[in-house]
């Protein structure tokens, strides 16, 4: 007959095991523990500072999946640091001196399913990028999404069969657990070595040896470094937990990593950003500007009121140099012109005479035969107005006068 269970001296067994296993060095006991957490805060602060130039610069014209996708990493990030909060709130606060309670792994197991789910979403995000850039291949999906269903199965099943109190990791009562938690994480960076190569791979194989695309050849370089940012620190990181978990089941420093999902969503919103400036400076320089306000929906209220308070005190102009839309966007349009000036050189053409455009001058001889024939002309006001006369003999009945006078007239 089994004697029963006496759950005080359970626990006094697990403090004192706690307290031997602990207590021997205290640095690296509880250190990684600090660190993780912090690594966790200054993420998480990271992520809220893309977030909001995210919202500013690219909310509004991105699409709807990367929204939705957005703001689940927002709210799942969120509650894994709330959660991480309240546990070292509990281990080094609450539960001061209470070395069991580093042996409780309700917990651990609960960082470890939202883990799967900030992660895989921003995985099968870079793997579609890597989809597209490789042409759309089918093996790339057979092969992705079958990692990427085993992966999150997994993180759902490491908190079902996790035992609420881990001592030893390689105990008999925990080997299925440490066996489903090394399945995750060779998954995890199996999927990353992958995406992270076939990005790299396609990215180089479409830049060209043609002196004259240099500058397309640049892009496509600072787009390959853009990348590589984006998925090697969460790459390093997950070969890190996986090498630290394998090699040292006991040692705490796999506690350090708990920060690893704010890596990814860090990298994530950080790809988010270098597109928006990628795009701007492949625009021309000059051209189109827009300044959108941090919070549109509010801005548009604000815009909608003081336009009727102010309609018939300040009517609108004609052609003003700003235009704010219906959603409180500013937008200022810059245009440059270039103006060009062609000069031709023309051939000198041979003048030709005439007699009506190019009429004989007198000469002295005639100007003084012309003299002797003037007549007077009345006077008009203070304005002595004169005329010369000059009879043409054409033929012998038809004079001609060569001029009128003005009292004739």
């Amino acid at each position: 007959m089994t004697s029963p269970f006496n759950e005080t001296h359970y626990r006094e067994q697990l403090e004192l095991e706690a307290r031997a296993q602990f207590e021997n060095n205290k640095g690296i006991s509880f250190g990684p523990y600090v660190f993780g957490y912090a690594a966790d805060g200054f993420a998480f602060g990271l992520l809220a500072l893309q977030v909001l130039q995210w919202y500013t610069m690219s909310h509004a014209t991105e699409r709807k999946t990367i929204r939705i996708l957005v703001w689940w990493t927002l709210f799942i990030s969120t509650g894994y640091t709330v959660l991480s909060a309240r546990w070292m709130m509990n281990l080094f606060a609450f539960g001061f001196d209470v070395y069991r309670n580093f042996f409780n792994f309700s917990w651990v197991s609960t960082f470890f399913l939202l883990d799967g789910l900030i992660q895989t979403p921003i995985t099968a995000f870079f793997a579609h990028r890597a989809h597209v850039l490789l042409g759309r291949p089918k093996w790339f999906l057979f092969t992705i999404i079958p990692s990427l269903l085993v992966t999150i199965s997994t993180c759902l099943a490491l908190k079902i069969k996790a035992p609420p109190i881990a001592t030893d990791r390689l105990s008999e009562r925990s080997r299925l657990f440490t066996g489903l938690l090394l399945s995750w994480l060779v998954l995890t960076v199996f999927i990353d070595l992958i995406v992270t190569g076939a990005i790299c791979w396609s990215l180089l194989m479409r830049k060209s040896a043609v002196k004259s695309f240099e500058t397309t050849d640049g892009w496509i370089k600072k787009s390959i470094i853009v990348f590589l940012e984006a998925q090697v620190a969460p790459t390093i990181f997950s070969v890190c937990f996986l090498i630290a978990f394998a090699a040292i089941p006991q040692w705490n420093l796999s506690a350090f990593f708990l920060c690893t999902p704010k890596v990814y969503a860090a990298s994530f919103l950080g790809i988010l950003n270098a597109r928006h400036f990628l795009k701007r400076d492949l625009a021309p320089q000059g051209v189109f500007h827009i300044n959108r306000p941090v919070f549109p929906r509010l801005a548009s209220y604000r815009s909608a009121f003081a336009a009727k308070m102010n309609l018939q005190a300040q009517p609108p102009k004609r052609f003003p140099a700003q235009y704010r839309s219906a959603n409180g966007t500013e937008t200022e349009i810059h245009i440059e012109t270039e103006t060009i000036q062609e000069t031709y050189h023309l051939q000198p053409y041979p003048i030709k005479r005439s007699i009506n455009r190019d009429p004989t001058y007198e000469t002295s001889s005639e100007i003084e035969d012309l003299s002797l024939e003037q007549e007077p002309v009345e006077e008009l006001g203070d304005i002595l107005l004169q005329d010369q006369i000059e009879t043409i003999d054409i033929g012998p009945e038809i004079p001609r006068q060569r001029g009128k006078s003005l009292s004739s007239a």
